[in-house]
């Protein structure tokens, strides 16, 4: 994790941070799931590019 630490993010946006880190929690959830999908793009692009 880059820049300040979770409470001190959660204090700066005036949010609890409980709900900040269930929010984090999440979006880092989706942001894997982003990275699987272009993983995915990228081996079949690689395969078209070959034939």
């Amino acid at each position: 994790m880059r820049g300040i630490d979770k409470k001190s993010a959660a204090i700066l946006n005036g949010v609890p941070e409980l709900n900040f880190s269930r929010a984090l929690k999440q979006l880092n959830a989706k942001a894997e799931v982003v990275e699987q999908i272009k993983e995915l793009d990228l081996q079949t692009l690689k395969y078209k590019a070959s034939m």
